[in-house]
């Protein structure tokens, strides 16, 4: 750990949201996949000029309120202007989800890739979805990971822990990646994950790169970082961060904790099949922790806002 005086601190889910994460996003996918199927009947695109003179064409949707775990989604099930299009994802009298919701949290939470999810749709429902139109279901979950690694942060943290932990990883051939992470504490005693980055090596690099991308994204200021003695780390704060070393608080084992609960997680996979598979469990992963800790005060914290508050001149 970096030096200065020490302050000891240390650590209902909200339900709601994770609910309502859950409950948009799956019939957000149902509906994308939905739409692919129909696109894979036409065999053309919508719009696409390869369609005209074809015999047959889009022709709107209809809407179904399914129950799920999560409450009641919307489904739109396109059709077209023939009537000869039957989903293969929906059946007439079939409107309990639960296979196929496991497999959306399974696509959350394990970071699969479209050809295994391909394969489970396949198994579950007796049907081919090609990892082509799997990837149209997908690209939801791919614009959530790009979204909270661009979401904009708060301007002020009183502490950052830094840390990296090694991953199995395709590239070829199996390989170890450095995933490295930041963890942050607000002046309230609000905990976030702040970012992270997947490298091939543990570098002092990676952490310049993502303490940069973070001060783009609106944090100013910072009263210490944490870190576990990686040579050349505590330089590579104060250039991004020149200001932002002086005495604060310290916290032991937040960050190792995370890492901790992240490999448990990930306990039961050999090794994730792609950058993009572990990059998106991650994020699940990473979301998850900052909707239990959104609104909670770590403990101490609340005794030493005033204190904070003057330290970062407020």
């Amino acid at each position: 750990m970096f030096n200065g005086n020490i302050i000891s601190v240390d650590t209902p889910d909200n339900h709601s949201i994770f609910m309502d994460l859950f409950r948009n996003e799956l019939e957000t996918m149902l509906n994308r996949l939905l739409l692919a199927e129909l696109t894979e009947f036409l065999s053309y695109d919508k719009f696409d000029v390869s369609g005209y003179n074809t015999g047959n064409s889009r022709n709107g949707y209809y809407e179904r309120s399914l129950h799920t775990i999560f409450g009641n989604i919307t489904i739109k099930i396109p059709r077209d202007r023939l009537g000869q299009f039957q989903n293969k994802l929906l059946t007439t009298y079939n409107q309990n989800f639960g296979n196929l919701e496991e497999m959306i949290i399974q696509l959350y939470q394990k970071g699969i890739t479209t050809r295994e999810i391909a394969d489970i749709i396949e198994k579950m429902y007796g049907c081919y979805y090609s990892p082509q139109t799997i990837s149209n279901m997908t690209q939801v979950v791919a614009e959530e990971v790009d979204a909270f690694h661009n979401r904009p942060l708060p301007s002020q943290f009183a502490v950052v822990y830094l840390d990296s932990t090694f991953i199995t990883v395709k590239r070829g051939t199996a390989q170890k990646e450095a995933l490295h992470v930041l963890i942050g504490i607000t002046p309230s005693g609000e905990k976030h994950v702040i970012d992270y980055g997947i490298y091939p090596n543990k570098s002092t690099l990676a952490y310049k790169e993502l303490l940069d991308h973070a001060k783009q994204r609106g944090l100013e200021d910072i009263l210490l970082f944490g870190g576990d003695g990686f040579q050349g780390l505590q330089q590579a704060c104060q250039e991004i961060f020149p200001e932002s070393i002086r005495p604060s608080i310290y916290s032991n084992n937040l960050i190792e904790g995370w890492n901790k609960h992240l490999k448990r997680r990930i306990s039961h996979k050999e090794q994730f099949p792609s950058i993009e598979s572990l990059d998106t469990f991650v994020c699940t992963f990473a979301s998850e922790y900052n909707t239990k800790f959104f609104g909670k005060i770590h403990r101490g914290f609340g005794v030493a806002f005033i204190q904070l508050q003057n330290m970062f001149g407020n």
